[in-house]
């Protein structure tokens, strides 16, 4: 993986991270946040998969390092799940 192709996924571990900071703010002590996780499954969705699948299918990513980026992502997701159920 070529530097260029490194700092565009750093870029975008941190565009999650601080899109899970924004989301830690809305949670409710006293429940009914299915919402967040469901927004923050699509906000990935919508910006972060596209542009994996694209640098994959225009091979700045092996499909091993796409696997692997997409288990950060999921990473994301799961720790903001478990920290709702903290919350709540």
């Amino acid at each position: 993986m070529d530097v260029g192709t490194v700092k565009e996924l750093k870029d975008l571990e941190n565009m999650i991270l601080n899109w899970s900071k924004d989301y830690v703010k809305r949670i409710d002590v006293h429940g009914g946040n299915e919402y967040l996780v469901e927004d923050f499954r699509e906000e990935i969705g919508f910006y972060i998969v596209p542009y994996i699948r694209r640098l994959y299918h225009t091979g700045y990513l092996t499909k091993e390092e796409a696997t692997e980026f997409s288990n950060v992502v999921s990473g994301f997701l799961i720790g903001f799940i478990d920290l709702i159920k903290e919350y709540e």
